[in-house]
């Protein structure tokens, strides 16, 4: 498990991300510093642990997504 993400975060993440349909996961789901941010994307973000990731993980709790 990453560091920075712990683990009841990371199970709501990955709730979530199972319940979208495959097709859907490569469509960007929001924009974070001009770039598009796929469902896919931030699932490799996240469990890699990097920067961007730790945006894209408190983005999607701000927003409600997880």
């Amino acid at each position: 498990m990453p560091d920075g993400c712990d683990s009841m975060t990371l199970d709501r993440f990955l709730r979530t991300y199972n319940n979208i349909p495959l097709a859907e996961r490569n469509l960007p789901i929001f924009v974070l510093e001009g770039e598009p941010i796929s469902w896919k994307l931030a699932r490799t973000e996240i469990e890699k642990d990097t920067d961007l990731g730790k945006k894209i993980q408190a983005k999607l709790e701000k927003e409600g997504f997880i």
